[in-house]
């Protein structure tokens, strides 16, 4: 809905797609308001995806987990098998 918001009203989207426009509205103001904590953990998620990718998804989530670790201030990565 985000992607197309400015293509078709949220009223006629969100009927199509049968959810309410105020959860639309509800999602969009959560997703600008994020906390610190998940900003934080945000940061090394595209990092993971990118090594994965480069790596022709052949690395695994320890050597992702060592390789990211290894660099500063990631050391905080404990989570890339969820993110791949």
């Amino acid at each position: 809905m985000q992607k197309h918001r400015h293509e078709f009203s949220i009223k006629v989207m969100a009927k199509v797609l049968s959810v309410s426009r105020s959860g639309f509205y509800d999602w969009v103001s959560r997703s600008a308001d994020q906390s610190k904590r998940q900003q934080y953990r945000m940061q090394p998620d595209g990092l993971v995806q990118q090594r994965f990718i480069a790596s022709n998804e052949r690395s695994g989530a320890p050597r992702l987990t060592r390789e990211l670790a290894s660099e500063a201030g990631l050391s905080h990565i404990n989570h890339p098998k969820s993110l791949l």
